[in-house]
C-alpha cells in the first residue's frame, strides 16, 4: 500500500463503510475497523499456493500463509481489493467472475470485516512475479502439509 492510499472506516457492528478515510496509521492509532481480504488460489490436485513473507515484515517475519490480500481503500469493493492485491503480490490477473466470494467475518481481535475470496490457477508458481516487499517465496502445499507445519 502506498502512504497515499486511504482505507476505508467501517462500522464496527454492520463492516458498512462509514464515508471516513484515514491513512493505516491513523487507523491503528485510534483503533479504527476496516475491510481486508483474503484470496485463497487452490488448483485441480487439491493444492493451496502459499507464501512466505519476507523476514524484514513488521508482523509474522518469514511465517508461511495460505492466502494473498490486503487492506481496502477509499472507492474499492471487496472484489476490486482483491482482484488488485492479487496482481500486485503475485502478478496473477483474472477475471472477476473467476474470483468465488467464500465467506465474510468479523474479526474483532484485529478489527478488520474480512471478505474471504477462492480462485484457481494451474499455472506454473515459476511464472509469478512477486512483490518482494510482500512474498519472499510461493509454493504449493497440500491441505495435511499445511497442517502438519
Amino acid at each position: 500500500m502506498s502512504q497515499q492510499e486511504l482505507l476505508q472506516v467501517v462500522d464496527p457492528q454492520t463492516g458498512e463503510p462509514t464515508g471516513e478515510h484515514v491513512s493505516r496509521a491513523q487507523l491503528y492509532k485510534d483503533k479504527l475497523w476496516c475491510r481486508t481480504t483474503n484470496i485463497f488460489v487452490l488448483n485441480s490436485e487439491g493444492q493451496i499456493l502459499c507464501h512466505r513473507r519476507p523476514l524484514d515484515k513488521e508482523n509474522f517475519p518469514g511465517a508461511w500463509s495460505t492466502h494473498f490480500g490486503g487492506h481496502i481503500v477509499e472507492g474499492e469493493s471487496f472484489k476490486m481489493g482483491a482482484l488488485k492485491e492479487l496482481e500486485e503480490e503475485v502478478g496473477l490477473k483474472i477475471n472477476p467472475y473467476q474470483l468465488i466470494p467464500w465467506r465474510t467475518s468479523k474479526k474483532a481481535i484485529s478489527r478488520i470485516w474480512v471478505r474471504d475470496f477462492i480462485t484457481v490457477y494451474e499455472g506454473d508458481v515459476a511464472d509469478l512475479k512477486l512483490q518482494e516487499s510482500e512474498i519472499m517465496e510461493v509454493a504449493w502445499k497440500s491441505p495435511q502439509q499445511i497442517l502438519e507445519a
